[in-house]
């Protein structure tokens, strides 16, 4: 008994359902008792079929790739933390520079609290810098200053958060202000975010309420 052997290459399409058109080619070997042509013909339906299979699977996966991309991007959840001011206490330290009668600088650390008012352990910094608009010409303790009357008194300050599990987050912010000292007297800022890692990983704004019965609230957003 003799068999005759062929070898069919075959080319398959399949479309995913956005109408993308994925080809595949596929080869194939058959072996026939009866003729050369039904080797053919076996070896064709076989190819068809394997490359078939290879175009569908591709499809799949690049329609799976397009669900992917064409997702929305996932936005952090806002967090919110709380803080309030104490002038006795075991859960603040800071310490003030007066540098003159037109300049304050300040570095103020603090334990946070829960939105009740118990305190946790996460730590918020604060450093400040403090100016007025019009500052006397001449030199004031070696440093050279110049009288202007045109900038307005501001406070820049640079805020940092830090969590006993190591998650930190830090901003700026400049802003007018005409108090005097470590107390602000707008209603609220926002705090450009300079770093972020762990939880505040991809948050960029931070805004502290300043509330009047010495309470904050820190808002962080995307």
């Amino acid at each position: 008994m003799s068999f005759l052997a062929t070898n069919v290459s075959a080319e398959a399409s399949a479309t995913t359902s956005s109408g993308f058109v994925v080809t595949a080619t596929a080869s194939a070997s058959a072996t026939s008792e009866i003729s050369q042509q039904d080797a053919f013909n076996k070896a064709t339906t076989l190819a068809q079929s394997i490359a078939q299979s290879i175009a569908q699977n591709n499809a799949n996966i690049e329609e799976q790739t397009i669900e992917i991309n064409n997702k929305p991007a996932v936005t952090p959840e806002t967090i919110t933390l709380y803080y309030k001011l104490a002038t006795t206490g075991t859960n603040t330290t800071s310490v003030e520079f007066l540098n003159n009668q037109n300049t304050y600088t300040e570095i103020n650390n603090r334990y946070m609290t829960n939105a009740d008012g118990t305190y946790n352990k996460d730590l918020i910094t604060y450093f400040g810098y403090r100016t007025t608009g019009s500052v006397p010409y001449g030199k004031d303790h070696g440093v050279l200053t110049i009288a202007t009357n045109n900038i307005p008194s501001l406070y820049c300050e640079t805020l940092i958060i830090k969590t006993p599990q190591g998650d930190l987050i830090s901003g700026l912010a400049n802003y007018v202000d005409q108090g005097s000292g470590e107390g602000t007297t707008t209603p609220f800022e926002n705090f450009a975010v300079t770093c972020a890692s762990g939880k505040f990983a991809g948050y960029k704004n931070i805004k502290v309420t300043y509330n009047a019965d010495k309470t904050r609230v820190v808002t962080i957003t995307n």
